[in-house]
């Protein structure tokens, strides 16, 4: 009996163990090397073997492109890849253990990672990096943590040169909470590999470079890396944009001066035209806003000459409609400073010559008056004065005695020829009157053509002028975009 049960405890021992050695081989090597490794592994624990050690952190960033940059939040929105190196002398093997085995992936959670943080990040977060994405260790116990981010920092930008302007954003990363003394930025390094081109913005330089700093939430001294970014506006897109547009609406509010006061256009053009730069403006300014300092950009200054321009346009235009439409005299004074040996007229290219009159004093319209009046007298037939001389002379003129009655008939003729007389000096008054009147307009008229050309001589001036020195001063930026 005792035989029996020793013998089935022997055969129970030997099933267990070959079943335990079944068991065994069918574990995978990789459990096995994540079980030793992670077995006693504490992931809050910074992993150094000697206290006084620094750990070093490379750190790399591949830049993959620039989304927005936004003037009026001073801020610039990027996508890109961080690669961060370190040594985790606690994750380390030897691979002919574990059937060559050379590294091993594991979720970001199961081993010590950096609290690397953007200090000007501009997101609502707490600006760490942070990711789910697995990390490589190899069996030398170097870790590869590779996180993709999309930062919001703040950047401080220079505005006085838009729509030509380069600016330059710094990004810094550090450690939220290790001195220096305990983690320290190496091999830091920008890759530009995979960069997709912005279209508004041209990147021009890329570089990173390690920093020790004091940190305000923080009394010691710590270890970071500053990305600094140099980037240019296209200057296409600017011209096109932004300053074209607004330079050929300003043009054409000049070409009100040239529009007949006749067409009845003159002030809808100016007025349409001084609406569409304000709306320009307005939509302008919605993306920059004035710098810290107060300084505002130059185009603005350059806009709001142009409206000024504009609507000094408009108020001239309403002079020249007040001008051309005048009935009052023409004072001599005015009269000398357009029309006179060196009047305002010699500096146009056209002065019209309607109204003008070969008579221009009242004085000699009177005189032609009487001249036609004793024109009128001289032309009435005169009788002879021996018309009742003799009977010959009356035979001879065909009067008989019963026409002896003439002298009444002469009165009654000469009464009808002097009412003649007063009714053509009456019309030849009133054609004066008209004549005076229509001169006046006239001279009023031509006073108002004089003046619209002088209006888009001085503002053409002005307003290239006022361009000239815009493009000059943004030419002084030239020269701080290739120093950079």
């Amino acid at each position: 009996m005792v035989s029996q049960l020793s013998c089935s405890l022997n055969v129970a021992f030997l099933i267990t163990i070959i079943h335990c050695g079944i068991r065994a081989s069918d574990v995978s090597p990789f459990s096995r090397l994540s079980r030793d490794l992670l077995q006693d592994y504490d992931t809050d624990v910074l992993p150094v073997k000697n206290a006084t050690d620094a750990l070093a952190l490379g750190f790399v960033v591949c830049l993959h492109r620039i989304d927005d940059m936004d003037e009026k939040q001073q801020m610039i929105t990027l996508t890109a890849y961080i690669n961060q190196r370190w040594q985790d002398k606690f994750l380390s093997w030897n691979p002919e253990d574990y059937d060559g085995i050379t590294e091993i992936r594991f979720p970001a959670d199961k081993v010590w990672l950096p609290d690397t943080a953007v200090l000007n990040s501009a997101q609502n977060s707490d600006g760490l990096i942070k990711s789910d994405t697995n990390v490589v260790v190899a069996h030398t116990g170097h870790v590869l943590w590779t996180v993709p981010v999309f930062l919001q920092n703040s950047c401080k930008f220079n505005i006085r040169y838009v729509p030509f302007d380069t600016q330059v954003c710094n990004l810094h990363f550090s450690s939220w909470s290790y001195e220096r003394k305990q983690l320290e930025f190496v091999n830091t390094s920008v890759h530009l590999d995979h960069y997709q081109e912005h279209g508004e913005w041209e990147l021009l330089s890329a570089e990173i470079d390690a920093f020790e700093s004091m940190i305000s939430h923080n009394p010691f001294e710590m270890s970071g890396a500053m990305m600094t970014l140099a980037l240019k506006r296209r200057p296409c897109f600017g011209l096109l944009f932004i300053v074209v547009p607004f330079i050929l609406i300003s043009c054409l509010s000049l070409f009100v001066f040239l529009i007949p006061v006749e067409s009845g256009e003159k002030m809808s053009l100016g007025i349409t035209n001084l609406l569409t730069l304000i709306m320009f403006y307005t939509g302008v300014s919605s993306r920059v806003s004035s710098t810290a300092d107060g300084r505002f950009p130059l185009i603005s200054t350059f806009y709001f000459s142009a409206i000024c321009l504009v609507l000094t346009s408009c108020l001239l235009t309403v002079l020249v409609l007040n001008i051309y439409h005048r009935k009052s005299p023409v004072p001599k004074l005015v009269h000398r400073l357009f029309f006179g040996r060196f009047g305002l007229h010699r500096f146009v290219w056209y002065v019209p010559v309607k109204g003008s009159r070969k008579c221009s004093s009242r004085g000699e319209s009177s005189c032609g008056s009487n001249l036609a009046k004793h024109s009128i007298l001289l032309s009435y037939p005169s009788l002879p004065s021996s018309l009742n001389s003799t009977p010959t002379m009356q035979r001879k003129f065909g009067v008989s005695d019963n026409s002896m009655q003439a002298p009444f008939d002469l009165q009654s003729s000469m009464r009808q020829t002097l009412l003649g007389i007063e009714r053509v000096e009456r019309h030849l008054k009133s054609k004066e009157d008209y004549d005076d009147e229509e001169y006046t307009c006239n001279s009023w008229q031509k006073i108002a053509i004089i003046t619209d050309q002088l209006c888009f001589i001085t503002l053409a001036t002005v307003g290239v002028s006022i361009t000239v020195g815009f493009f000059t001063a943004m030419s002084c930026n030239k020269a701080h975009s290739e120093f950079l």
